[in-house]
């Protein structure tokens, strides 16, 4: 990944930290509060998100490391297997997507659920575009695999 598109991520995730939580500072003084706490559900699909988003970046480190073990021969590029790597070019993007949907929830703003919404469309679309290069650059890349969500699209 290139440098300019590390910092924007990073800007864009920060950003969304800061706008979450200013949200959710303004939101706290509201004399209504929801009538359905969704806090706890919140928190379990936000650590469903987390764990899975491990898993699958701890698969794509273990190919890393595995091309680092053979650096005498020419390695070439091997398309992730294991988990929802059999269904999804990037699963890591559906569970991040996930773990922020958990953070709308337990946040209960529309700020919040806005941000969970964009996050997921930008994550969506760089599925699709990781699905491209692999179809063009990884000879037998499967192409019914989905780009982010399994079985769908």
């Amino acid at each position: 990944m290139e440098l300019s598109q590390s910092v924007l991520i990073s800007s864009a995730y920060a950003t969304a930290a800061v706008v979450i939580i200013y949200a959710q500072h303004i939101s706290a003084v509201r004399e209504v509060q929801p009538d359905l706490d969704l806090t706890n559900w919140g928190l379990g699909v936000f650590v469903i998100g987390i764990v899975g988003n491990f898993y699958h970046h701890y698969l794509l480190a273990s190919l890393r490391s595995d091309k680092t073990k053979s650096m005498n021969s020419k390695s070439k590029y091997v398309v992730p297997q294991g988990g929802l790597f059999t269904y999804v070019v990037c699963p890591h993007y559906l569970f991040e997507s996930v773990t922020f949907f958990g953070i709308a929830m337990m946040a209960q703003t529309f700020v919040a659920l806005l941000t969970a919404v964009g996050m997921s469309s930008s994550l969506c679309a760089r599925s699709y575009k990781t699905k491209d290069w692999y179809l063009k650059k990884v000879e037998g890349f499967p192409p019914n695999r989905k780009p982010f969500f399994p079985f769908l699209f």
